[in-house]
């Protein structure tokens, strides 16, 4: 009796899904584009919005609906690789690095 290796991909029908499948996939990378259009969308709108705000100098500008503050901000990253140019071991660094475990799917296109 051969042994099935369920780390190779394998056809759908061959997986025992479903027409629901596929179409549950399909809509979600539907949904999944129309995000990524939207959020290229608002980043076209808030460089707009921030020229605007930074052409009139108030911080905080309040419309009928909404209240629109300019905020800014840095994002810090630590970098195991300058941590060990800098001479910090790799047993420091595994010891200070959280780690989450998660689960999540991932889409792409069959080549």
């Amino acid at each position: 009796m051969a042994t099935i290796d369920y780390d190779t991909p394998v056809d759908v029908r061959a997986a025992g899904l479903d027409k629901k499948f596929v179409g549950l996939v399909a809509l979600r990378q539907k949904f999944k584009q129309e995000i990524n259009e939207a959020e290229a969308q608002v980043k076209e709108i808030n460089t707009e919005i921030l020229a605007s705000l930074t052409e009139c100098g108030y911080k905080t500008v309040l419309t009928p609906d909404w209240r629109v503050t300019f905020v800014e901000g840095v994002h810090t990253q630590i970098s195991k690789e300058r941590l060990l140019e800098q001479g910090v071991s790799v047993k420091i660094i595994e010891k200070a690095t959280k780690r989450t475990t998660y689960e999540t799917v991932t889409i792409t296109a069959n080549k």
